[in-house]
């Protein structure tokens, strides 16, 4: 006669997982978008620190950061909460997304199609589709190890961008501590009859082929 009680494995609820170790699952492999949204600024930023201000460097890292989160999210639920494979499909985006103006501006210097971005813009978003829906088709080990070498890559970058920031910031402060303020002439009272001036600015004087040339 068989018994009806159910098997203690069948009868053993399954075990929760800490609140701690849900959130390291979720948002670990979020810092690989996160950095990888860090390199594009950090890296123009650097090419250009002499002429910008660290505020113009926190404004558009906070962008990028905000940009990879929501994508990453997004792409969370519609991965079914498989982390690693929306922080792989969010990289894909951002990918596409900072690669975009480059490949537009040499296609435009190139010349030897017709390139606007209402045509352009879909195939580029078409193309980043077809890429993420690559991914769900990738085994997960194998999405793991291509996770691990982005991150080494793309925080290689990031340090590289970083150790030319922080020496040129450091040099502008003591330059800016150094530096004696300027004595600002008084200001002259208006004169009664003073003349009129007037600027002339010709605003697209030249053609649009001049103006990409020179």
């Amino acid at each position: 006669m068989k018994s009806s009680l159910p098997s203690p494995a069948l009868a053993l609820p399954k075990p929760k997982s800490h609140p701690m170790q849900r959130i390291r699952e979720y948002c670990g492999p979020l810092v690989l978008p996160i950095l990888l949204a860090l390199v594009p600024t950090s890296y123009h930023y650097a090419n250009n620190v002499e002429k910008l201000t660290v505020v113009n460097l926190f404004r558009m890292l906070g962008f990028n950061i905000v940009i990879a989160i929501a994508m990453y999210l997004i792409l969370m639920a519609l991965h079914r909460f498989q982390a690693i494979k929306a922080a792989n499909a969010a990289s894909v985006f951002l990918i596409f997304f900072n690669v975009y103006g480059i490949v537009y501006r040499y296609l435009l210097h190139l010349d030897a199609i017709r390139i606007k971005h209402y045509t352009f813009l879909p195939l580029t978003l078409v193309a980043s589709i077809y890429a993420i829906l690559f991914i769900t088709k990738v085994k997960q080990s194998e999405l793991v190890e291509v996770w691990k070498y982005l991150l080494l890559v793309v925080s290689a970058l990031v340090l590289f961008n970083f150790v030319k920031i922080i020496p040129a910031e450091i040099k502008k402060s003591q330059v800016d501590i150094t530096e004696a303020p300027l004595s600002h002439p008084e200001e002259m009272p208006p004169a009664e009859h003073s003349p009129d001036i007037y600027y002339i600015v010709l605003d697209e004087f030249a053609g649009f082929q001049a103006m990409r040339e020179y």
